[in-house]
């Protein structure tokens, strides 16, 4: 019979643990007691460090302590370094389903925590270990209610009676393959075309790729006796939670042609085939690669990244306790890579990686900063996402905000390897104003410093939006040398109060076109055809207003707007970009 009574090693290690060793001795005993006497000799021949181990993820990890208390014969497959495995789902009624999708989540957070806290750095094994559990799980869901869909409603085929196929697109950390301990999955479910199912009650495609959709976040993120599996979110697609769950293709294509934000394309920087039809989901980001990154030097990206993380801060209310959202966390170091991915990305292709490490290494090959930096940032990288980690193996929580308490100080710089809380804590300071200054200094970089602001180019366009059209500043006409005033200012008039720029234009839109405007004024003052240049320029601004990824080109980049401005001589080369404002993407 099993002896009860933990080992001297085991009752060592605890009592060198910087907290709760009363409250760890009562688990690890019954844990202990549990095992059979073959595992127990087993564990004993594993000597001090197994007894250290174990100690140590009984104090960082209580969610792991209990689950081992529930599990015991787990204990050894962790001591050899085994790998759980998932049962088979053919044939299994829902609730079996779900239950053994729960116990495989659960088996194998155990095994990453007591992998990842190991001496070493394990953060890349673990972040890779955690996407793939999800993957597994999502791909398993997927599997199980397509069987049992088909079942009722036959398979979805499009209107040739082909078999109509469904992709789930992983974004944020899913997507980059860095998902943390205790994280949401954010996803994106689209299908091929709209068509019918061909079983015995027969859907229209839309009806049954929802009723896929809803069964993937139930067997996900529904909460049984077992627990659950990952919390979804969906709120990334197109509409957001306004939205149904699934869209096609062809639908997804238009919504990011017409109402695409900039936010989204940060977004998208992230997104990966995670499940169901990897080759359709690829074929999608490929289609959606030209809203992501462009083909020129994209700096009015930093503009939306400002608006993101000033609502953040605004949000945090000046609280430093969050290292994912506050100042020098986790997210600003995500900023200065996502800004230079979108800024270089459309032209150095090597920039393209859903992954932050890879991006940062990336980042310093290219030279993009200075390499100093990209050092620092990794290295605050690894201790941020270590120190996420730690917080959420306690209680499997969702959670990046610092302890309250002394305990959970101690708790969190035992996890991280520290001798005391206070050189955890300086560590943590010292990377975080690290982070925010570089973190600052990259989106200083683009900000707009407006040289033409007060010049008679912006007095002008002033005048067109305020005055009457009899009223034309004939002194200001002639200073930006129009040879023919009263026919340029009625058409400059009759522009600025038009129907498109009143009801085309986003309010960022329209603070585009007061950026771009005077700067064009002016500089259409110094060209030799000076009214026809306006006019040919004007005719341009009038096609792509609804373009708003032209007008900011325009806007945010004078050498771009420098270089329209020598195309413009040309009256046929004129007269074809207004026709078709993409060409734009080649002459630029």
């Amino acid at each position: 019979m099993a002896a009860p009574e933990l080992p001297e090693e085991i009752i060592h290690a605890i009592n060198l643990l910087p907290l709760e060793a009363a409250a760890i001795t009562g688990p690890l005993e019954t844990t202990w007691a549990a095992l059979s006497a073959e595992e127990q000799t087993e564990l004993r021949h594993l000597g001090s460090a197994f007894a250290a181990h174990w100690a140590h993820i009984a104090c960082v990890s209580p969610f792991a302590r209990q689950l081992l208390l529930r599990h015991p014969h787990w204990l050894p497959r962790l001591a050899r370094g085994g790998h759980s495995d998932l049962a088979t789902s053919h044939g299994l009624s829902s609730d079996v389903f779900l239950a053994n999708l729960r116990q495989y989540r659960n088996a194998r957070m155990v095994e990453i925590i007591w992998q990842d806290r190991q001496p070493g750095e394990h953060y890349p094994e673990t972040v890779a270990a955690l996407s793939e559990l999800a993957e597994i799980c999502l791909q398993q869901a997927y599997a199980y209610g397509v069987e049992m869909l088909r079942q009722r409603h036959g398979i979805p085929r499009n209107d040739d009676g082909q078999e109509v196929p469904f992709t789930i697109l992983g974004m944020g950390k899913l997507g980059g393959r860095e998902l943390n301990l205790s994280s949401d999955i954010d996803l994106i479910f689209c299908y091929g075309e709209d068509g019918e199912t061909d079983g015995p009650i027969p859907l229209d495609n839309s009806t049954y790729f929802q009723r896929l959709g809803r069964w993937l976040i139930q067997a996900l993120d529904q909460r049984t006796a077992d627990g659950f599996c990952f919390r979804v979110d969906m709120r990334l697609r197109p509409f957001g939670d306004a939205a149904p769950l699934c869209i096609s293709v062809a639908a997804m294509e238009q919504y990011y042609q017409v109402h695409g934000r900039g936010w989204e394309r940060y977004a998208f920087i992230k997104a990966r085939p995670v499940a169901g039809d990897l080759a359709l989901g690829q074929n999608l980001l490929h289609t959606l690669r030209p809203f992501v990154y462009r083909r020129y030097l994209d700096y009015t990206a930093l503009t939306g990244l400002r608006e993101v993380k000033a609502l953040m801060d605004a949000e945090q209310g000046g609280s430093s306790n969050d290292i994912k959202k506050g100042q020098g966390g986790i997210r600003e170091i995500e900023f200065v890579c996502q800004s230079l991915q979108i800024i270089h990305g459309g032209r150095q292709p090597a920039l393209r990686s859903t992954n932050t490490l890879d991006t940062l290494a990336a980042i310093a090959s290219a030279g993009l900063l200075p390499a100093d930096d990209t050092d620092r940032l990794r290295r605050a990288y690894l201790f941020l996402r270590n120190t996420e980690h730690c917080l959420q193996m306690v209680d499997d929580q969702q959670t990046q905000q610092l302890p309250h308490s002394e305990l959970e100080w101690q708790r969190l710089a035992c996890g991280m390897g520290f001798p005391d809380v206070m050189t955890m804590r300086e560590t943590l300071d010292t990377f975080r104003q690290q982070n925010h200054v570089i973190f600052q200094r990259t989106l200083a970089s683009g900000k707009d410093d407006r040289q033409g602001k007060n010049s008679n180019g912006e007095k002008l366009w002033q005048r067109a939006q305020t005055a009457a059209l009899e009223t034309a500043p004939s002194d200001l006409l002639q200073v930006l040398r129009f040879t023919a005033p009263e026919a340029i200012w009625t058409r400059l008039w009759r522009f600025a109060h038009s129907r498109d720029v009143a009801s085309r234009l986003s309010t960022e839109g329209r603070q585009r076109l007061n950026r771009l405007l005077p700067l064009a004024l002016d500089l259409g003052s110094a060209q030799p055809d000076t009214d026809a240049w306006l006019q040919r320029f004007l005719t341009l601004i009038e096609a792509i207003l609804g373009h708003a990824n032209y007008l900011a080109l325009l806007a945010e980049n004078p050498p771009y707007l420098m270089r329209i401005a020598e195309l413009l001589h040309s009256p046929w080369l004129a007269q074809e970009l207004a026709r078709f404002p993409i060409l734009l993407d080649d002459v630029l």
